[in-house]
């Protein structure tokens, strides 16, 4: 591992505790230096003292001691007795110092340089111990000179000692200083080695130009080259895309600005392969050098991943498509037939019939109205699933929807056995705003489902006012039944889809086990709740909680006091029908002349266009799916050559979900009816437009 080459490095702040190959070089450099010193101050003796031969002996023996620490620091392996020789020759050097200065009374210029030797040797030491002791001994030999000399005043002396002393007084400060520092970026160099070291994201350490002067083994696993090559050579080399002038120049601000930078780049190999690689650089300080610390991490795990995700989420997408479009087909499909089976048997049961006949062409209706529930159910939970389903909002009475609901189911309860109760409590709001549909959709899942599995006692259908705060008020609508209830430990599974509490009830009561789990999902989008409390063989209870708005104003009063639908006003009208499929034409028609209305039938959507220039209608019931020309497009000419003249056009469509609804009433169509045809959802649509129709003559 590269790391393995970097030792502690105390330049200039070193003691023989320091291992480092740079310190002891460093040692040698200072005792050469040392004993360039001594001979200058031998020739300098030399000629202050020609006349005096013993100091040219004192020279020559310190000249020869001198010669021999330096060839023991050269020539001695060991590292400890290095430093003890060159900290004694520091030592010597100071003495000689010191013995200059003593035999030049102290003056001003040798003072001097006794001072600036003295910080030199000084900062070759570590600690703050180390240079205690050299200014001590270097204060006591300064002492004893001051003391001994000749010719020096007693000023002399003090100024000189007291010089002497701020000078040790600096190195001590100085070096301790220094040595916090250095002991605060050894820390710091540890820190980064012991997480660097074995750290599995590649780690380099560059100047700040960016060329490469360490690196851990994941970088060279990554680069796929050794060390020892990519080694000086710069990070920018690795880019794919090079960096601008302009980009590199703004990087060197954000580094500046922030000490941090980092981006997505893709990087390549020794063997020539790419790969992308998330980058961060930090910018951190070495003494009084910049370096940049990067850490590269290997994308391509992460992008392969992606990859996969957005594959799988396409698939899904072209899945859910495929599903959306499956079934909006098979619901066109489905519907289509189903409308002239419940058309006509509602046509039928409006005829005169014997017991008999009666009984079975109410038998024929019900069946048809569970089949169209089930197919309900299964695009409901299938728009409900993908996030489809979007929810009204219009004025209605909460308790005219329970009696609705009670009215149509009361018919399938035997009253001879179960007791039909409702209990509506009277400060429920006379008028609300929700979504109407949906809320009966809900009490008609849990009123059917209490019918379906009460055999006996009784059914409460309650209606209670919990909370009212400012325009909003919290309902609870309630089921309760002493039907044969479930195990507490299977409730759970009542919300969930395409499931029943046990498989053998889905043979003895019928259903698809989707009605709980869409009123669960209905009640939670329009930020309410359902709960169940059951007991096996004694019944269950379904709380529904409500939040709807109260409706105060005209605009929504007038929405709910629309006038009942006079078919006298359809006496005399003709309404044009665009459908292509001959039973469903038969249907439309008997239902529409059962009204009041004549009916003109089109068989494609352009025979509907040229009927429309021709007649001139008012009212139009236009199918969407057909050949030749569609009932969207059908629509748009009309609509264009209406100009002036008024025509509403009502989609009577077997595409009964709500995009199709929304891309009817876009393209400028007035109106909805899904088939099979509902005769209470065909007159409240004729209600809107003899509404809209008599506001319109009102107003010219």
């Amino acid at each position: 591992m590269a790391y393995s080459s970097i030792e502690n490095e105390n330049i200039g702040l070193i003691s023989g505790e320091s291992q480092s190959v740079k310190g002891v070089l460093f040692y040698r450099v200072m005792t050469s230096l040392s004993l360039v010193m001594n001979v200058l101050m031998a020739v300098l003796y030399w000629n202050l003292f020609e006349s005096n031969v013993e100091f040219i002996y004192d020279r020559v023996i310190i000249i020869g001691l001198s010669l021999i620490v330096l060839c023991s620091t050269f020539i001695i392996t060991s590292k400890k007795i290095i430093y003890k020789v060159a900290n004694g020759l520091f030592l010597l050097f100071s003495v000689h110092i010191v013995f200059t200065c003593y035999l030049n009374s102290f003056s001003i210029y040798y003072l001097l340089v006794l001072i600036i030797s003295s910080q030199a040797v000084a900062a070759v030491f570590r600690d703050g111990i180390q240079v205690l002791r050299y200014v001590m001994f270097l204060l006591a030999m300064t002492a004893i000179a001051l003391i001994v000399g000749e010719d020096l005043s007693f000023t002399h002396r003090i100024l000189s000692f007291i010089a002497v002393v701020l000078s040790s007084i600096l190195s001590y400060v100085n070096v301790r200083l220094k040595s916090r520092f250095q002991a605060m970026m050894k820390v710091r160099e540890e820190i980064l080695r012991a997480v660097v070291g074995k750290d599995e994201t590649a780690t380099i350490i560059t100047d700040f130009e960016g060329f490469i002067q360490e690196a851990n083994a994941r970088t060279e696993q990554l680069l796929g080259e050794e060390f020892s090559i990519i080694k000086g050579k710069n990070f920018g080399d690795f880019r794919i895309n090079k960096l601008s002038q302009e980009e590199d120049d703004a990087g060197v601000v954000k580094l500046r600005e922030d000490r941090f930078w980092n981006d997505e780049v893709q990087l390549r190999r020794a063997d020539g392969s790419t790969f992308f690689a998330f980058v961060s650089i930090v910018l951190i300080q070495k003494y009084d050098r910049e370096q940049l610390v990067y850490r590269v991490r290997d994308m391509t795990r992460e992008y392969e991943n992606t990859r996969i995700l957005i594959e799988a989420k396409e698939a899904a997408e072209e899945a859910a498509k495929a599903k959306s479009e499956f079934l909006a087909t098979m619901s066109h499909e489905i519907r289509t037939p189903m409308n002239g089976v419940i058309g006509m048997t509602q046509l039928l049961a409006s005829t005169t019939l014997d017991d008999d006949q009666k009984m079975y062409v109410e038998t024929i209706e019900r069946s048809g109205d569970n089949l169209l529930v089930i197919i309900n159910d299964i695009l409901d939970f299938s728009k409900i699933e993908s996030g489809k389903i979007q929810l009204e909002e219009h004025s209605f009475s909460l308790v005219d929807q329970l009696k609705d609901v009670m009215t149509l189911l009361r018919t399938k309860v035997d009253s001879s056995r179960v007791n039909f109760i409702e209990e509506i409590d009277s400060k429920i709001p006379k008028h609300l705003k929700g979504d109407s549909t949906r809320v009966k959709q809900i009490m008609m899942n849990l009123v059917g489902n209490a019918i379906k599995f009460t055999q006996d006692g009784e059914i409460v259908v309650e209606l209670k006012l919990i909370e009212r705060n400012g325009q909003s008020v919290y309902v609870d609508f309630s089921v309760s039944d002493t039907g044969i209830g479930i195990e507490e430990d299977k409730i759970a599974m009542l919300f969930s889809s395409f499931s029943q509490v046990d498989s053998s009830i889905t043979r003895k009561y019928g259903g698809t086990g989707l009605g709980l789990a869409i009123s669960k999902q209905l009640a939670e989008r329009m930020g309410g709740s359902i709960t169940v409390n059951s007991k096996t063989g004694e019944g269950s209870r379904f709380t529904v909680r409500l939040l709807l708005e109260i409706c105060t104003s005209a605009n929504c009063l007038d929405q709910l006091s629309i006038h009942e639908f006079d078919k006298s006003l359809a006496q005399g009208m003709t309404v044009l029908l665009a459908e292509d499929n001959l039973v469903n034409q038969k249907v439309a028609s008997l239902i529409l002349q059962s009204f009041g209305f004549q009916v003109d039938i089109a068989n494609d959507g352009l025979e509907a266009v040229e009927m429309f220039d021709e007649r001139g209608y008012s009212l139009i019931f236009m199918d969407v799916q057909m050949p030749v020309m569609d009932g969207i497009s059908a629509t748009k000419s009309i609509l264009h050559k209406a100009k002036d003249r008024h025509v509403e056009i009502i989609a009577m469509t077997a595409n009964a979900q709500m995009s199709d609804r929304q891309k009817c009433l876009d393209t400028g169509m007035t109106d909805f009816v899904s088939k099979p045809i509902q005769m209470e959802t065909l007159e409240k649509s004729l209600k809107g437009f003899f509404t809209r129709l008599e506001s319109k003559e009102t107003r010219v």
